[in-house]
């Protein structure tokens, strides 16, 4: 049978609608001027990178600047407009007041802040005990918990698995068998023309006789029927229903709507747990009616807006006051200011497992100054999965009268006066923002080395190429190759990888290279000496460059040498230019291997279209209303003798049987809005 079971011992509702914080990044339709979207900032490589998660790195270097950090990430938030700020309920402004007056557990009866907090490196510190929510402010719950399992799993899920399974063995059975059918009848097509030459073959590979080899091949579909046996079979479906038992459905579900739910339910003619849901009835309809009776929602739009609460029990009750006093003053005015923000921040394990790292709390800015804020965590490590949600923090005050023993009994005219009451506060949280996703990786590749040459080595008699580090900011470049080729038709062949790459963590690449052509070293090497090389022929060589995160740079120079027997020396040419990627080698050769030519043949007439990639360019300059032009000359539009201003393209026809050729002059006349842009 199905257990159901109900309990009022969830969370409430939300009480208040107070503002929660909006996080900038790239999904961000809005962002305020002069501020940078969340994003992670890689600034140069450190050797640690990937497991300094203390930021040990960024606190060796003094200077503040974060760009002179290795890394960082970027946090932007703000909070909308028309949020209340009171310059002395902000965490700074508590921080200063609370410095010279510590916090009173049981404060006298005068005017005092009594908030459980410290200063710890210059920020206040929060007790967690003393920040409520909106949802923990309320005394009585307003969310009740469903616990519905399904006890009677044996039979109904049992054979829902057990039927699920055998299905997919089966339909995975077939397709083997097909392949197999397939992979047997081309096998036989090609290579024999009977069954029994197919036997004589396998006679010699196999020992064992022809009549035991003949009928495995009669019973082969036989053989081959069952690729997952029954007891692999049984041990599937246990353990997915052994998975599935343990599924557990527990909503939590608004007591405001519950006994609607459940009613529904129970007289749905087709519901699952009907039965099961019945006896809780009138529990769940009690639990409504007191639920709509007690709700109250609170939405405080300014510093005036007051609201009557329960005080939560973190609140130290007033010194000296007997239990009945402490029982009759419950309720008093509440009044919400916005003080900070708290950044939870989460790192999310290569397993999909979340770990939570810290908590960092920020003051809100003063009172009319703007909300958006930026926060720097420089406690990153590279390769890293980050979340970070942000919550608004409000000071909520409220005054309370000095009862002592005297009082009780005493009527509430008699007690709440002003030279009699105390002022406690605690803080609030909102609503978590929207979670921003930083993934710490940076995806610069870095730049080719330069200034190669190349020079014959007269003692080891082979080529000596040399070269210079490149510019380069991360300062993660960690290994140099060498490649060469005998011509511009033939791919580029490692000749050597060298290594000088000390990272803790070291990170593939997308080309696998072997030992043999690898020298590792602990500082940069910027020669080598290739001593496999044939005098008679022509060599091409070219350089790239590999950073610590495994990304490849673009070819360097391609320079062709030859050895010269009568100057014993290389004979260099510079063939390619720098820039070439490895799918194109040749993308950037000098003597180009096609011209702007089109070839055709048995035609006589020849249209020519003039297809631009844009007709308009325009900026949206701010301040004014309409975009400013900003389209290009296409054309050089010149006088010809007083008439109007033509631009003139030239082309050339050749007829490659007769050897002969013409030029016809193509003449576009100016329009009148390209002489009133131009001033022609």
């Amino acid at each position: 049978m199905t257990n159901a079971n109900f309990a009022e011992i969830s969370d409430a509702a939300h009480i208040f609608k107070m503002a929660s914080p909006l996080v900038f990044d790239n999904l961000s339709t809005e962002i305020p001027l002069g501020t940078q979207p969340t994003e992670f900032v890689y600034n140069h490589y450190v050797f640690d990178e990937s497991v300094d998660d203390d930021a040990k790195a960024a606190k060796s270097i003094k200077d503040p600047d974060p760009n002179a950090k290795p890394r960082h990430v970027r946090l932007s938030f703000g909070m909308p407009a028309g949020i209340p700020v009171d310059n002395r309920y902000t965490l700074d402004g508590l921080k200063t007041r609370l410095q010279y007056n510590p916090p009173l557990v049981n404060p006298p009866p005068y005017n005092a802040d009594a908030i459980e907090a410290e200063v710890v490196d210059g920020r206040l510190q929060v007790s967690s005990k003393m920040i409520a929510n909106e949802i923990s402010l309320q005394a009585k719950p307003n969310f009740a918990k469903l616990d519905l399992q399904d006890l009677n799993a044996d039979t109904k899920l049992y054979n829902l698995v057990n039927t699920s399974a055998q299905k997919r063995i089966a339909q995975e059975n077939q397709r083997v068998q097909n392949d197999v059918d397939a992979l047997k009848e081309n096998f036989l097509s090609r290579n024999f023309q009977s069954q029994t030459d197919l036997v004589k073959v396998l006679k010699r590979q196999v020992p064992a006789s022809e009549d035991f080899i003949s009928k495995a091949m009669h019973n082969l579909a036989e053989l081959n029927e069952t690729y997952i046996d029954e007891e692999e079979q049984k041990q599937i479906v246990q353990d997915n229903f052994e998975a599935v038992k343990r599924a557990r459905f527990t909503p939590q579900i608004s007591m405001k709507f519950i006994s609607s739910l459940v009613s529904s339910a129970v007289t749905d003619p087709i519901g699952t747990y009907s039965e099961e849901l019945t006896p809780l009835q009138d529990i769940v309809s009690q639990a409504q009616s007191r639920a709509i009776s007690e709700y109250m929602p609170l939405s405080p739009g300014s510093d005036k807006t007051t609201a009557s609460i329960a005080a939560p029990n973190l609140i130290q009750n007033p010194p000296d006051a007997g239990p009945t006093a402490i029982a009759k003053w419950q309720l008093y005015a509440l009044k919400m200011y916005f003080a900070g923000y708290i950044i939870r921040k989460n790192e999310i394990l290569p397993d999909n497992s979340v770990v939570e790292k810290e908590v960092i709390m920020l003051s809100a800015s003063p009172r009319g100054t703007s909300q958006a804020r930026e926060y720097i965590d420089f406690k990153v490590a590279y390769g890293r999965n980050y979340t970070y949600t942000v919550e608004a923090l409000y000071t909520a005050t409220y005054q309370v009268p000095y009862v002592t023993d005297q009082d009780v009994g005493k009527g509430v005219d008699d007690i709440a006066t002003d030279t009699n009451a105390l002022r406690q506060a605690f803080f609030v949280s909102s609503r978590r923002s929207r979670a921003a996703f930083v993934e710490t990786i940076e995806n610069i590749p870095p730049k080719p080395p330069e200034s190669m040459k190349i020079m014959w080595d007269q003692e080891s008699q082979g080529s000596l190429i040399m070269w210079n580090m490149p510019a380069n900011p991360q300062r993660d470049i960690k290994r140099f190759q060498v490649l060469r080729r005998s011509s511009i038709q033939d791919p580029f062949e490692l000749q050597i990888e060298i290594d000088f790459d000390q990272s803790v963590v070291k990170y593939p690449t997308v080309e696998s290279v072997s030992r043999e052509l690898k020298i590792k070293s602990k500082v940069p090497i910027y020669h080598y000496i290739d001593k496999n090389i044939d005098k008679g022929k022509s060599h091409i060589y070219t350089l790239r460059s590999i950073d610590a995160h495994g990304m490849i740079s673009q070819y360097s120079e391609q320079i062709a040498v030859k050895y010269n027997r009568f100057t014993n020396r290389l004979d260099a040419t510079l063939i390619s230019t720098r820039g070439a990627s490895a799918q194109y080698p040749n993308f950037n050769l000098i003597s180009r291997m096609f011209s702007p030519t089109i070839k055709d043949s048995n035609h006589t007439r020849m249209k020519i279209y003039f297809d631009p990639e844009y007709l308009r360019l325009t900026n949206e300059v701010p301040g004014q209303q309409d975009p400013e032009d900003v389209t290009p000359k296409l054309f050089n539009f010149e006088g010809d003798g007083g008439q109007e201003p033509r631009s003139r393209f030239q082309l050339q026809v050749l007829n490659v049987d007769l050897q002969q050729s013409e030029t016809i002059d193509i003449l576009i006349p100016c329009s009148i809005s390209a002489r009133q842009k131009y001033k022609l």
